[in-house]
């Protein structure tokens, strides 16, 4: 999976926020501005030195300008991407005022030119009924996360408050901007931060996260160049990889006896997962510092495991979704809405980030297993819902009618392609993969 850059709000690991404004700042913030003025698109590194679009801000300037998904992005303001570091994307891209930025796209055949008025971050929020908090979301990193705008600040501390219990009961620890287990050296952590804070580094050659198969390690790894090293950036709790020893910052060196010295991020993948779907142990060979040690690792399926959540975008847009992400850190009282997904089910109900979910059509949560819950996550038919939950200790109830992405994306006005929602205006080929 690619580095996600977000040229309306930002998240990691593209997210740049700096110090704090002299005045206190309430909104998202790059290189001391506060509530910046952007043109309103997602986007990820894309093939021969451009920048994907992943999808336009909804009414947003580059929305209303005509951007598309699958749209590349191959200048800006001029400047070719394929010469930008990582902070040359971002500054020519927000400014303290509402001055245009120009792009130079290329989709398909044709090399389009748009010029673009900005608007600030938190009018593009607006748009969406969403609003933006800078919470630390175990277990990956703390990290700008959007909800619903009647949220209360209240209510996003409790759920924080319960993320930092999580991660302390799973034995991590935050250091940086990224949990990690207690037994991760700082230093070694520390340099490999450096790293992959730099993401146009040349050192940096692609991320492989190893969810191909639904039985999984529950590591992911970063594949560097100049010189040549394998190493693991991300361990879950509760996952396999953590239960065997493996920590960030390891050095990859063998798979089941194979080296993985100049593997791709496709090969690495195959090489640990394998093309079956099933169960199987993983030998790797590390090394740690100075030291080398070898270690077993059992895949298990990610259903069985402590964190689960539904699949945000369906393979087919005919399935149904109820827009939300589940925790359950392996109390089986203790399901946490762990993300709310605007337009869905969901958000149209009034859920929010934290509530707790004590019994879905009159089910207490104690006696649903996990498997069970995925399935109510993803419901094969458009029977209503009817969720009971905890919020701030008090007792809420919602009614949830399943609906398919196409649908809840058709309910603002956008429609579902290959790289997400998009304008009506966007042709076919702009969308393909």
């Amino acid at each position: 999976m690619a580095a996600v850059v977000i040229l309306a709000p930002c998240s990691p690991p593209f997210c740049q926020e700096t110090a704090a404004p002299t005045a206190p700042c309430e909104a998202p913030s790059y290189f001391g501005m506060c509530d910046p003025y952007v043109p309103g698109i997602i986007v990820s590194s894309g093939p021969e030195g451009s920048l994907l679009v992943l999808r336009a801000w909804p009414s947003g300037p580059a929305d209303q300008a005509g951007v598309c998904p699958g749209d590349k992005v191959i200048s800006i303001n001029g400047t070719p991407i394929s010469v930008l570091g990582f902070e040359d994307i971002l500054k020519p891209v927000v400014s303290e005022k509402p001055a245009p930025v120009d792009l130079r796209i290329t989709r398909g055949d044709q090399i389009l030119n748009f010029h673009i008025d900005r608007v600030k971050e938190t009018q593009l929020a607006a748009l969406s009924k969403e609003k933006w908090v800078h919470l630390p979301i175990f277990p990956y990193e703390n990290r700008l996360m959007l909800v619903p705008t009647g949220e209360s600040l209240e209510e996003l501390q409790a759920f924080m408050e319960f993320e930092l219990a999580l991660a302390r009961r799973n034995g991590f620890k935050l250091a940086g901007s990224q949990w990690v287990p207690v037994a991760t050296d700082e230093g070694q952590f520390e340099r490999l931060d450096q790293v992959l804070n730099d993401p146009m580094s040349a050192r940096l050659a692609e991320r492989v996260h190893f969810t191909t198969s639904a039985y999984r390690p529950g590591f992911m790894a970063a594949i560097l160049q100049h010189p040549d090293q394998v190493l693991v950036y991300l361990v879950l709790p509760t996952f396999p990889a953590v239960k065997a020893g493996l920590l960030p910052g390891d050095e990859i060196l063998e798979v089941d006896g194979h080296s993985v010295s100049g593997l791709s991020a496709g090969q690495l993948n195959d090489l640990v997962l394998k093309p079956d779907d099933h169960a199987r142990e993983i030998n790797l060979r590390i090394r740690r510092g100075s030291a080398e040690q070898t270690m077993k690792i059992e895949t298990e399926k990610s259903a069985n495991l402590a964190y689960y959540s539904q699949e945000m975008h369906p393979k087919r847009p005919s399935d149904l979704t109820l827009g939300i992400q589940l925790v359950n850190p392996g109390n089986a009282q203790e399901m946490v809405v762990r993300e709310v997904t605007y337009p869905s089910a969901a958000f149209a109900a009034g859920m929010y980030v934290g509530d707790t979910i004590v019994s879905v059509n009159g089910q207490r949560t104690k006696q649903i297993t996990r498997e069970q819950m995925e399935k109510i996550l993803n419901p094969s038919t458009p029977a209503p819902l009817r969720i009971d939950a905890l919020r701030l200790g008090k007792k809420i109830h919602f009614q949830l009618s399943p609906m398919t992405e196409a649908q809840a994306e058709a309910s603002i006005g956008r429609k579902m392609t290959a790289h997400g929602p998009a304008s009506a205006k966007c042709t076919e080929p702009a969308i393909q993969p």
